[in-house]
């Protein structure tokens, strides 16, 4: 389980860290002798969730036995190489077009609303001659369900203006 800090957990929550350690006494979470807390614990506490029984096979022999928060410095390079691994990737993921960015993404379909708001509005203008002169509201109805149509089938077939 990793170890966070008060201050640690206030950076993570996006909490003040005085409000992180009033919260942590308010819950009563325990600090362990590296004056940390064991992260899934204070999420839980937070949460409002019960919290298991802690049996003595839980508890973590003390010194530097392994899940004590400490981390080799090969682990840390380890981490390290991963996360270089994940940028490239999503780097080439991102070159290749298998995804794209959340702001083109809200640009195109933006600028999709825009172009079907704008053949909807011109429905009024088209029509209204050819409406006018006809009594028939069969024959009316029939002209605007076309435009409308013509107006769906439009956005089916749009595609982003490329940069």
């Amino acid at each position: 389980m990793p170890r966070v800090s008060a201050a640690e957990w206030a950076r993570l929550r996006k909490f003040s860290p005085q409000y992180a350690r009033r919260r942590l006494k308010e819950l009563g979470a325990t600090q362990g002798r590296d004056r940390k807390f064991d992260f899934a614990t204070i999420e839980a506490l937070h949460a409002g969730e019960a919290l298991p029984p802690v049996t003595e096979a839980a508890t973590p022999p003390p010194g530097n036995a392994p899940g004590d928060g400490r981390v080799t410095k090969s682990e840390l390079e380890r981490r390290l190489l991963a996360a270089k691994a994940e940028a490239i990737e999503t780097t080439n993921r991102l070159r290749s077009g298998e995804v794209v960015l959340c702001a083109e993404v809200t640009r195109a379909c933006g600028a999709m609303i825009s172009a079907v708001r704008q053949r909807l509005l011109s429905i009024g203008h088209k029509l209204a001659p050819a409406l006018a002169v006809e009594p028939d509201a069969l024959t009316c109805q029939a002209l605007i369900d076309d435009e409308i149509h013509g107006a769906l089938q439009e956005l089916t077939e749009w595609r982003p203006p490329q940069k």
